[in-house]
């Protein structure tokens, strides 16, 4: 049976200890300055934390770069006059959790061995449903390795596959994976130094 092309951005699984899955509170930009934060926060979305100590949604490939990442939204903002009153956004903490997502790749072949212990850069990190609210980020197959590169950074490191029924190897693959370690989410450090 085919996986299905459906992503959702990153979904938690459980915590590293095993536990359930567990959310944080981080400010949006009104609950510190008289300026309402404006741009639309997708469920499953990775969030940046800006210079000023508010929560921002991730908007590029490789967010080790920018070298902020704060974790994971874990609710839907619509960035409008609608959520005018909303001052924090729920978020699951990034180092703290193991997520799924669906890879981007097409090939009907790849299997386990193509992605286990290589290390992902995200892509469409700003796309979303404004009905569902979940993210439809994925991770970047294309750029997966297990070697280093100066000045890259792949944020993700995959270390399985989801259990889904119905779901399994080839294209559009369910990948269980944690977020690299590091200042800089350095590809090749999955535990804190």
């Amino acid at each position: 049976m085919a996986n299905k092309d459906w992503a959702y951005g990153l979904q938690p699984l459980r915590t590293i200890g095993g536990a359930a899955p567990q959310t944080t509170r981080w400010p949006l930009k009104q609950k510190i300055t008289s300026t309402k934060y404006g741009t639309v926060i997708y469920k499953g979305q990775l969030l940046l934390f800006s210079n000023s100590g508010w929560a921002l949604a991730n908007g590029i490939t490789n967010p080790g770069a920018f070298g902020g990442v704060l974790g994971v939204a874990a609710e839907y903002y619509a960035g409008s006059v609608i959520n005018a009153t909303k001052t924090e956004i729920m978020a699951w903490d990034a180092i703290e959790h193991i997520f799924s997502i669906q890879s981007d790749n097409a090939t009907t072949t790849l299997g386990l061995a193509d992605v286990i212990q290589k290390s992902f850069p995200v892509s469409s990190p700003t796309a979303g449903s404004t009905i569902s609210g979940l993210s439809g980020m994925e991770m970047d197959y294309s750029l997966g390795t297990t070697a280093s590169t100066a000045g890259v950074y792949r944020l993700l490191r995959c270390i399985g596959l989801t259990n889904e029924i119905g779901e399994g190897e080839g294209a559009n693959m369910k990948c269980v994976v944690r977020v690299n370690f590091g200042h800089s989410y350095e590809e090749n450090r999955t535990s804190p130094q």
